[in-house]
């Protein structure tokens, strides 16, 4: 992939999630980006008479209504390739039957992944390589695969040099399966992360940075891999890959600067932010200056995009009722907060009250979570900005919030706290 080059802007109509939260505006949920991906209709057993299903079950896939002499044939026509619309229509048809573990199974034993990779290393065909890749990322999703060959991860990983968006999705869709099953990761190297790193530059598609994004969330998580291949780079081109889909949802449905209001947007947020707290899981754990000041330096654009997020939620109808993901969101910030020592912000933190106080006033047992960052940027701020932010809301709610500060004991900072008490009390 040549580095001035932009990641093709494809999209396949086919390629359709499982999950009922797709929605007729193509937004996926976290769900349903991590689970194998449905290409077509297939038969439905409701539709099929019992004199054809006695003959089905006779060369059935385990307890499925799916063929395998039909499996066994189709990966059959890759040993001599002839491409054509009717081996597309088969590999599609074998790429939907991997939506049941019983094919997954029984194409591991027919070696899949040795078949795929040895069509990969033979045949220049996008399409192809885009829909053996999809089968082996849905059979990884699937089934536990723990005994891929590391020829064959270096096969199906070096697609992720192509320009092309579909065949990237079902790499970094391969990546985030064979992720999410294993404690470490060897086969991500520097050369990987850069890769990956280089698409979140670049692509402008929606549900290849989504999976990317997602890919990098996994990998990432639980120490899986080397500190040393980590840097600043992978959180700046995170964000900026957050930001591209943020701003393309804004353009397509005219919404404003702050406004997250599409699955897409969240979903690309919340990999943003589980990135960054991975990260930080890293640091705090190798205690690295180098990571830690790396990341320091790409803080001021997300906290740039944290305003937007918090200004978004601190209308009533963004926030109520509070969502599992808000929840994420706060939870991990405070620790990342507190890793990173992000310095007083007077936006977040004049949005971040607003929330508060409504919560406080509708009694929402989520109130506990906010209180925490409130600490936190009081902790940090000095008194005057405190005060300067505070002009946000009305002294007696002001008054109510320090108030419900102070009744917790174990906030350590009480003496800010009473400060400003005893000026609203004046």
């Amino acid at each position: 992939m040549e580095e001035n080059s932009k990641v093709t802007q494809e999209s396949d109509s086919n390629l359709k999630s499982t999950s009922p939260n797709f929605s007729e505006n193509d937004e996926k949920s976290e769900d349903a980006l991590n689970k194998p991906i449905r290409r077509n209709s297939n038969m439905n057993s409701s539709e099929i008479d019992s004199e054809l299903m006695e003959k089905l079950r006779g060369d059935a896939i385990g307890d499925t209504l799916y063929s395998e002499s039909f499996a066994a044939k189709t990966l059959l026509q890759l040993s001599d390739l002839k491409w054509s619309e009717k081996v597309e229509e088969d590999l599609c048809f074998l790429w939907d039957m991997t939506l049941e573990k019983d094919v997954c199974d029984y194409l591991l034993k027919l070696s899949y992944p040795s078949i795929a990779c040895a069509a990969i290393s033979k045949y220049d065909e996008n399409r192809l390589i885009e829909i053996v890749i999809g089968i082996l990322a849905n059979i990884c999703c699937t089934v536990d695969v723990t005994d891929l060959a590391d020829e064959q991860m270096d096969i199906v990983l070096s697609a992720l040099r192509t320009d092309d968006a579909l065949i990237l999705i079902q790499v970094v869709r391969f990546i985030k399966a064979i992720a999410y099953n294993r404690e470490t990761l060897p086969f991500i190297d520097e050369t990987i992360l850069e890769q990956i790193s280089f698409i979140l530059l670049n692509s402008c598609n929606n549900e290849l940075l989504i999976n990317s994004l997602d890919a990098v969330s996994k990998i990432t998580a639980d120490c899986k891999i080397d500190a040393n291949l980590l840097n600043g780079n992978l959180v700046k081109s995170s964000i900026v890959a957050y930001q591209c889909v943020c701003n393309s949802e804004r353009e397509r449905l005219s919404l404003d600067q702050d406004q997250i209001e599409t699955n897409q947007q969240r979903t690309a947020l919340t990999h943003l932010i589980q990135i960054v707290s991975n990260i930080c899981w890293y640091i705090n754990t190798d205690s690295s200056d180098r990571l830690l000041n790396e990341v320091k330096e790409n803080s001021g654009v997300f906290l740039e995009e944290l305003s937007k997020l918090f200004s978004c939620y601190s209308r009533d109808e963004s926030l109520l009722p509070v969502s599992e993901e808000l929840q994420f969101y706060v939870d991990a910030l405070v620790f990342i907060f507190q890793v990173l020592s992000i310095n007083y912000n007077g936006k977040i933190f004049s949005n971040l009250m607003i929330i508060t106080n409504i919560l406080l006033k509708n009694k929402f047992e989520e109130l506990g979570l906010f209180l925490e960052l409130d600490c936190y940027f009081i902790s940090v701020g000095n008194l005057e900005d405190i005060k300067c932010d505070l002009r946000c809301l009305k002294r007696d709610e002001v008054i109510a919030i320090l108030n419900k500060l102070k009744s917790d004991e174990d906030f350590p900072y009480m003496e800010k706290v009473n400060a400003l008490l005893n000026e609203y009390n004046e």
